[in-house]
């Protein structure tokens, strides 16, 4: 399935087609693809994804809303890129289904989509609020 960004520099919608390769905007090592997808999630400003590779989880930490994550840093810069969220409070039940992954901050990655020569659009990305409902509405059928 193709995922529709968003381009903050051009404010319009665009389709993506080919897979995407997320990357370390600090280093530009590859931290993970668009085959782990999960969601975006515009209001936290991040891509969630299932799987993450070349970085590490730091030791848990809570914040002030009670949301305990292990940050995610790259490997190869140790360039905070996002976190492993663990436990999310009442407040962000909405998004319990990044419970277990991966949310990975959108100013800290850059993404390349495979065979279009189009850089940098992880920096952009947010999915349409129609788009995220239909993935949140997908995954709760699985859920009990």
């Amino acid at each position: 399935p193709a995922l529709l960004l968003r381009s903050a520099s051009t404010r319009m919608d665009q389709e993506v087609n080919c897979p995407l390769v997320f990357q370390c905007k600090g280093c530009r090592s590859i931290i993970g693809d668009s085959f782990s997808w999960v969601t975006a999630l515009e209001d936290l400003d991040v891509i969630v994804l299932s799987v993450v590779v070349q970085s590490d989880l730091r030791e848990s930490e809570t914040d002030t809303n009670g949301s305990t994550f292990k940050p995610v840093t790259c490997r190869t810069c140790l360039t905070p890129v996002g976190k492993r969220i663990s436990v999310l409070p009442r407040l962000f039940r909405q998004h319990r289904s990044i419970i277990g992954h991966f949310a990975l901050d959108r100013v800290s990655i850059s993404s390349y989509e495979l065979g279009s020569g189009n850089e940098d659009l992880g920096a952009e990305i947010s999915i349409v609020q129609q788009q995220a409902r239909q993935l949140e509405d997908f995954s709760g059928a699985f859920e009990m």
